[in-house]
């Protein structure tokens, strides 16, 4: 029991660690978040949005493991995540919800369409997310 205390004490500050990292401008958002994504810690993934992207913690978590990518589509691009980035993420949503490969195709597509700017101006509620 310690020894799994401990690992877990180790990898929240390496959590840490990296959050700051991409603050201070030594690591990247999209290398952090491929990490995260590529290791399955969706946890540790929805941490990272919530600092640096300034979002709740209730809606980052929920953000990345529910079925529906729509908001996180929004705050991905309004981050300016790499498409290849994005990549990671929806593989990593596609393995724990079970999504199919058309899911993942079309949750790309639809980010690609998705312009940072406009991403933005919806977040911040300058625009319906229907237009």
């Amino acid at each position: 029991m310690k020894a799994q205390l401990r690992e877990l004490g180790a990898s929240q500050t390496q959590t840490e660690s990296a959050i700051s990292a991409v603050k201070e401008g030594k690591a990247t958002l999209d290398e952090v978040a491929v990490f995260f994504a590529k290791n399955d810690k969706p946890v540790y993934l929805a941490l990272l949005f919530l600092r640096i992207g300034n979002v709740a913690e209730t809606v980052t978590t929920r953000l990345v493991l529910k079925g529906d990518d729509a908001l996180l589509i929004l705050l991905c691009r309004a981050l300016k995540l790499s498409p290849d980035a994005f990549n990671q993420i929806v593989r990593m949503r596609s393995r724990r919800l079970r999504l199919t490969g058309q899911q993942a195709q079309e949750s790309l597509a639809r980010y690609e369409e998705m312009s940072p700017e406009k991403a933005r101006s919806i977040l911040a509620g300058g625009h319906r997310a229907a237009e």
